[in-house]
This record gives structure tokens, C-alpha cells and sequence, in this order.
């Protein structure tokens, strides 16, 4: 016999949209908190860095240098690559969701899946738009004083990268959602579990993965901007030091969103497996959730959790890559 969870509470059902509430806080902090505390545009007062005296600094001849070239070369490698893991990306949460909402029709499948591209694309183009404005941001005008010698149109492609990051993370979230979601009818037996975890964790490693190359992008792009100063010097160092927080600030909000869309999900999921248990094992319940594969180790944790702060680790790791290719034998 197939054993059923019965969802009796009224407002239950709002549980099942936890991903997207919780991914929607982050979005809506973050670009609040951007608005009130760093946004430089007209009409705004930035003055919390010299940057004229920073600017002084860089080297004119580097556009043109070979080290200036290998450079583009990277940032043009890192934007194909961006680009096509977040399509990628993108697909799998449509075949998630297509997959997940199996017990409803085909046309309505299609129709959700296109309504969530439509809504997450306007999420993402918001961003972009509101970072667009912010004309006198630091990383901006950085961009604008160096790497726009060689690639005039910089910034636009960065806020178009910026879109599409938010546009994944969204896309994510509504995946989630579908993981989760179930009828009032909807048997909910150890199989129906399983697979749903399965596609749960395709769900983390494709947004791991598009998240994380989009860090690498933005690093290819200040990197690039950066090494128009001379390394060590003291303008240099602090181009240094804003390109490094940057990243460092887009790496932990990438976490956010992959944590905000991954937690909640999984801790309904493990939840719906420890009703389950009950029901079919009383009095053996953990052996039970082992036996069919509906308990994680804690080694097998660690390739989760390596994905959620993927974002975060990546900032560092495309410094030293940066510094390793830089490097020149004495």
C-alpha cells in the first residue's frame, strides 16, 4: 500500500512557496540596501574614496600590451562560459519543474515554465537597471577609466551578466518551489521522495554551478581593469583592495540566494521523509529513512554545502588564478 502525508492545515500550502519567499527577501535586502547605502548615481554623496588620486595611477600603454590582450582573452572565455552555464542552468530549472508538477497537465506545465522565464527576466533587467544608474560607482567608473579603452561598451555587457544572474537565481527559487509542491490527493510514498531529493540536488549543482562562473566573469572584468595599474604601487594596491571586496560582495550574495532557494527545500523534503517514517516504521524510524536512502551522512553533506558557499570560495580562487598568470619569473 502506498502511504500519503495528509496536509490538513488550511495554510499549509504557503510552506510549499518557501524557496520563493525566502529568495525574494534576499533580492528585495539586497537591492534596498544597495539603494540607502552605496548607490553613487546623481545625486547621491560618494565620497568614501579618493578615486581621482586612484585614477592618476594607471598606465595608458597597458590596453595595448600583451599582458592587456591575455586579459580580454580571459574575460572573453569567462562571458561564453557564464553565459552558456547560465542557459544551462536556466533549462534544468525548466525540466525540474516540467518534471516535478508531473501529476498536471502539459499545457499547464509549459505555461508556468514560461511565466517564471518572463517574471525572472523583469527581476533580473530591474537589477540591472538599478545598477546601470548608478553611474559613479566605483566599479563603473573603474571600468570606464581602463578596460573601456579596449571594450567601449564594458559596463553594458557587466549589467546584461548582472541580469542574468538574477534571472537563474529567480528561475531557481520557482524550481524549488515545484520540488516541494504537492496535491491534497498526491500519494507521497519513499520513491516519490527520492526522486524529488534527486532533482533537488541537479537543481543546487546547476545553480552552483551558473552562480559560480558568474563570480568568475565579474573577477575577469576587474582583474582586467585593475592590472592597468602597476602592481604594488599605492594606487594600484587600492584598486587592489575595491576590486577584492567587490567580488567578495557578489560571492556572498550568490550564497544567499543558493542557500535561500536549497535550505528550505531540503528541510521540507527531510520533513516530509520523518512523516513517512512514522507511518511505515514507528518504532525504527531512522533506520528506516537509511535503508531507502532518505537520510544523508555527513560526508555526504559536504558536496552540498561546498556548492551553497561556491560563490564565496570562487572570489579567492580566481584572485590566486589571476596572480598565478600575472606572475612573471625573476
Amino acid at each position: 500500500m502506498t502511504s500519503r502525508i495528509t496536509v490538513s492545515h488550511p495554510l499549509s500550502r504557503l510552506v510549499y512557496f518557501a524557496p520563493l519567499l525566502t529568495t525574494s527577501f534576499v533580492l528585495f535586502t539586497f537591492t534596498t540596501f544597495y539603494r540607502s547605502f552605496l548607490q553613487c548615481s546623481p545625486g547621491y554623496k560618494c565620497d568614501l574614496i579618493n578615486l581621482e588620486s586612484v585614477f592618476q595611477g594607471i598606465r595608458p600603454d597597458f590596453a595595448t600590451s600583451a599582458e592587456g590582450y591575455v586579459l580580454r582573452v580571459n574575460w572573453t572565455l569567462a562571458g561564453g562560459l557564464h553565459l552558456v552555464v547560465s542557459l544551462a542552468a536556466l533549462l534544468v530549472s525548466g525540466i525540474i519543474i516540467y518534471q516535478a508538477l508531473h501529476h498536471h497537465g502539459v499545457r499547464s506545465r509549459l505555461m508556468l515554465i514560461l511565466v517564471t522565464l518572463f517574471v525572472a527576466a523583469d527581476i533580473g533587467l530591474y537589477v540591472a537597471i538599478l545598477t546601470a544608474s548608478d553611474v559613479n560607482s566605483p566599479a563603473q567608473m573603474l571600468l570606464e577609466r581602463t578596460v573601456a579603452q579596449v571594450l567601449p561598451h564594458i559596463n553594458f555587457y557587466n549589467r546584461l551578466f548582472d541580469a542574468l544572474g538574477m534571472m537563474v537565481g529567480a528561475t531557481l527559487a520557482v524550481a524549488a518551489c515545484t520540488i516541494i509542491w504537492r496535491n491534497t490527493d498526491e500519494a507521497q510514498d519513499e520513491k516519490e521522495l527520492i526522486r524529488r531529493s534527486r532533482l533537488l540536488r541537479v537543481l543546487l549543482y546547476a545553480g552552483a554551478a551558473a552562480l559560480i562562473v558568474g563570480v568568475f566573469r565579474l573577477g575577469a572584468s576587474l582583474n582586467w581593469g585593475k592590472d592597468f595599474w602597476v602592481a604594488g604601487s599605492p594606487a594600484g594596491k587600492d584598486a587592489s583592495t575595491l576590486v577584492t571586496g567587490i567580488i567578495s560582495s557578489l560571492g556572498i550574495s550568490y550564497t544567499l540566494i543558493l542557500g535561500s532557494v536549497y535550505v528550505p527545500t531540503m528541510i521540507m523534503l527531510r520533513a516530509r521523509a520523518e512523516a513517512l517514517a512514522k507511518v511505515e516504521s514507528p518504532d525504527e524510524q531512522e533506520e528506516w529513512l537509511k535503508k531507502h536512502g532518505l537520510t544523508l551522512s555527513y560526508i555526504a553533506y559536504v558536496p552540498r554545502i561546498l556548492a551553497i558557499l561556491g560563490p564565496i570560495i570562487a572570489g579567492p580562487i580566481g584572485k590566486f588564478l589571476s596572480d598565478l598568470i600575472e606572475s612573471k619569473p625573476a
